[in-house]
């Protein structure tokens, strides 16, 4: 407080602002407004500032500044609405993902439903040779699937941290 009472809000504008800031002392201060400040240390800081003016006879014209420092929201707003792009990032991902892992799932399970109608064909038929290859070729395809999935049980785990040996 010591370092801002009785100064103008001006002596606080980084020069780069300057014209920015001429234009917004000029007019209505009633209105909240964000500005940039530059403090003695030299650190920027983001404050929300309310001023009046205030008439008195015999002093002339005195403003009332109140302001608020909001870096360190504006830094956690940033953050969120970086982190809310991240995990829509991360869900479109797993989205893709799961099609992906679902059709690869689903292929031996086709070739198994089609295989059933052969070997029951066949079966009824007394094929026996028929019957082996198209019960190989079902068997082939549940192998197929269990690789796929403890391949999908070895991926869900990666990034888990283990306990350490003992």
């Amino acid at each position: 407080p010591g370092e801002v009472g009785g100064r103008h809000v001006l002596d606080f504008r980084p020069p780069e602002l300057r014209e920015q800031y001429a234009a917004r002392t000029a007019g209505d201060d009633s209105a909240p407004s964000g500005l940039v400040v530059v403090r003695s240390d030299g650190a920027r800081r983001n404050i929300e500032a309310v001023g009046m003016r205030m008439e008195s006879e015999g002093t002339g014209t005195t403003r009332l500044v109140i302001a608020r420092d909001v870096t360190e929201r504006l830094q956690a707003e940033a953050e969120r609405e970086s982190l809310i792009r991240a995990l829509e990032a991360k869900n479109a991902e797993l989205e893709r993902f799961t099609y992906t892992v679902s059709h690869d799932l689903r292929s031996p399970l086709v070739t198994i439903g089609a295989y059933i109608t052969h070997v029951e064909a066949a079966a009824a038929r007394g094929d026996l040779p028929g019957l082996r290859t198209d019960l190989d070729r079902i068997r082939r395809a549940s192998v197929r699937m269990d690789l796929l999935l403890k391949d999908l049980l070895e991926l869900s785990r990666i990034g888990h941290v283990m306990a350490p040996p003992e």
